[in-house]
């Protein structure tokens, strides 16, 4: 539907490649939100303006207006006077995120039809999560002991159909 004369739409379409461009923003988020998810940024822990920005090469502005973004989508919290938090997740919360990755898991697995599958190296990688693991003597883990990434891990992935 074309738009009236005067009303400001008629040369919208001439704009809409622009719609793809991201602001310095929205890159800044990306990158602190894939920070997060791998657990680089644990839970509680404060973002410093100046450490994140001087890291980044981006101005005190895009930096707040990334927080905003990370914000509003509830990964950080902002907190009067102290700055800006890595949000920690609440008992409710993960039973939320296990609410949803049962009804997208399982819808997953019934659109795989039937077998057979590939299922060669699932008996070890159940073995390897229900082991209980070694302490640490001030060495890192070889198993990821973040919550955001112990369920997400490609090595942990579901098996592919081979048909």
């Amino acid at each position: 539907m074309a738009g009236r004369a005067g009303d400001g739409a008629g040369d919208l379409a001439d704009d809409r490649a622009l719609l793809g461009r991201t602001s310095t923003a929205e890159r800044v988020a990306d990158v602190l939100r894939t920070r997060i998810a791998e657990g680089r940024f644990a839970p509680g822990v404060r973002l410093s303006e100046d450490g994140i920005g001087g890291a980044l090469g981006v101005s005190r502005n895009t930096l707040r207006e990334a927080f905003r973004l990370l914000t509003h989508e509830r990964l950080l919290v902002h907190e009067l006077n102290r700055g800006v938090f890595v949000r920690v997740l609440t008992a409710d919360d993960v039973a939320d995120i296990h609410r949803v990755r049962r009804l997208v898991e399982c819808a997953v697995v019934r659109g795989l039809g039937r077998g057979p599958f590939a299922l060669d190296g699932l008996a070890a990688a159940v073995a390897e999560g229900e082991a209980p693991q070694a302490p640490t003597t001030g060495t890192a883990s070889p198993r990821p002991t973040s919550t955001s990434t112990a369920h997400s891990s490609p090595s942990r992935a579901a098996p592919v159909p081979t048909n």
